[in-house]
């Protein structure tokens, strides 16, 4: 199960607000199918903070609307989005 909006949401208050601009990255494998809020209030909540959302789409099966709703977040609030088919696990960093 996979809460993107809520989850974006639930984190801004407590892990940013500093006059500086912030980053919100998080990394996912599947389609967010239990938010109960929707994804504008989820972007106007980052955009209001000043969060950049950098979602990180993982795996093989990933589907194309998955990919879209990711591109969709971060676009609107002036982050990026990316898809890794799979991670390099022994090139240290993980």
């Amino acid at each position: 199960m996979t809460a993107l909006y809520d989850g974006l949401v639930r984190v801004i208050p407590r892990y940013f607000g500093s006059a500086r601009q912030e980053v919100h990255c998080s990394i996912h494998d599947g389609d967010d199918n239990v938010s109960l809020l929707p994804s504008d209030t989820a972007i106007q909540r980052a955009r209001s903070a000043g969060v950049l959302s950098i979602p990180i789409a993982k795996g093989t099966e990933i589907q194309d609307q998955t990919l879209q709703q990711l591109a969709s977040v971060s676009r609107s609030t002036g982050g990026i989005s990316n898809y890794a088919r799979r991670v390099i696990r022994d090139s240290g960093c993980l």
